[in-house]
Order: structure tokens, then sequence, then C-alpha cells
């Protein structure tokens, strides 16, 4: 073989080397695909209760343990001493006990520092407690349980227990107020009947309440709690006008938690 043909066929090889590479990279770049989702951002909100009972100071949910933004050592609503029978179906305010309660979805820290809720919540309510004892120096003790549920309102027993409840527990509601004068006109029931008007005094509603509403997981919903903005409420004990004589002598203790999540 010449040496002319030989570098002819050296020529054919590097076309074809070359050639092949081309083919090889241009295959390569067929079969490749990607896709991106950059920059992906989560982020909390803040969520923090102002709770304050009439003229009283206000109760800070961070007050006591932030990580857990609860806060157990609020106002007394109310201690009453003693009651007595209602003289009416709609008594005056003196013959009762009773609160106003602000609660707002925003504060102010110990440095006077806004600390305002950026997330709606929904508002509950639930009461934890309700003791029964004999009032002390009472002559008479009448056995009725005020915290009873009563068998008007189904199982008629103290929740937790299979103690049963006979009717005559004492009259209780919650009713909000569109601001803080707490006008009647501008007022609706939260409990016992959600309704757009003002509550009515009815017998057994406190047990009823507290054999209903006793735990986080067992809870009255007041809807919604918007950022930023204050609810108000009034919450009413009173003793029935109908009052048999086995509420004579006796005391209810109770707690009541607002929760908003």
């Amino acid at each position: 073989m010449s040496s002319r043909t030989i570098k002819k066929l050296l020529l054919s090889l590097i076309v074809v080397g070359i050639l092949s590479t081309f083919t090889v990279g241009g295959t390569y770049a067929i079969f490749n695909g990607q896709t991106s989702d950059p920059n992906q951002t989560f982020q909390s909100g803040t969520m923090v209760m102002t709770n304050t009972v009439g003229a009283g100071a206000p109760c800070y949910s961070d007050a006591v343990a932030i990580n857990l933004n609860v806060n157990a050592s609020c106002t007394t609503l109310f201690s009453t001493g003693q009651l007595y029978p209602i003289a009416s179906t709609n008594p005056l305010l003196t013959t009762v006990g009773y609160a106003n309660v602000a609660i707002s979805s925003a504060a102010v820290d110990a440095s006077s520092v806004a600390i305002n809720s950026t997330l709606d919540t929904t508002l509950t309510a639930y009461m934890p407690k309700c003791d029964a004892t004999n009032t002390t120096g009472a002559t008479v003790t009448g056995g009725t349980n005020p915290c009873c549920p009563g068998d008007a309102f189904g199982a008629g027993v103290l929740p937790g227990t299979n103690n049963p409840c006979p009717t005559g527990s004492l009259d209780f509601f919650i009713q909000e107020y569109t601001n803080s004068s707490y006008s009647t006109a501008t007022s609706s029931c939260a409990f016992p009947v959600s309704t757009t008007t003002a509550c009515a005094y009815t017998d057994d509603t406190l047990g009823s309440f507290f054999g209903q509403y006793h735990a986080a997981t067992n809870t009255l919903s007041l809807g919604a709690l918007t950022h930023g903005t204050t609810r108000y409420f009034r919450v009413v004990v009173a003793e029935p006008i109908d009052a048999g004589n086995g509420l004579q002598g006796e005391t209810a203790t109770l707690s009541l938690v607002w929760h908003m999540q």
C-alpha cells in the first residue's frame, strides 16, 4: 500500500473520530432535563391574649410562661359573698355575681412595647373547675350541689364521676357586647343559647356549662378573634328565682379559662 493511500485512510479515521465525538455529544444533550423550585420560605406568626376584668389591670398570656403563652393568674371575676334568690326574671346586677371581661388579641409588654397578634384566631371558653362546699358559718346546708348539670341537661352527672345530680343549680350566662359600654342594646347571648338578643336567666345553666365545657377538649366556641381586636363579655351567676331549700348554705368555687388558637 502506498504512503498516499495510508494518509487517506488516516484522514478518514480522523474525520470519523470527529464525527463520532459530535454525535455522542448531541445524544447526551437530548437525554438531560432539569427544573428548580427555589427559595421556599416558612414564617410563624404571633399570638398573644389580654384578659381585662372590669377596670382592673390587664393580664397577659405571655407574662408568666412565654414559651407556653399561658397565664393562670388573672383577676378573679367576682366573689359575691352570699347570693339570695333573684327577685324577678330580669334582676338588678346588684343582686347577682357578675363581671365584665375584655378579651383582646394584643398586649403591651413591661417596656410599653405593643406586642400584637399577627394571626386571626378562634376564641373558646371552658370551666375546668366547679367545686361545691358548705358555706362557712351557715346554720343550714341544703345539700344540693350548685355545680350539678341537672337531669334536664343529659346524663345529669358531674364531669368525670358517676354521681347523679338533682336539678336546682345556679343560673349562669355569658353575654357579649359590641363595645366597652356594655349596653344591653348592643348585646347578644353566647351561652346558654346563642342568640342575637340578651341572655335570659335560666335554672341549672351553671351546671350545664360545667357539664358540657369542662376541659380543653370540651370547649364553648365563641367564634373568631381577629388579630389586634377586642371582644367584650359579661359573665353572670345568679341564684334562681325559684331556688329550692337545697341551695341554702352551699358554695360554688369555679374557674373560667379563655383560650385562643
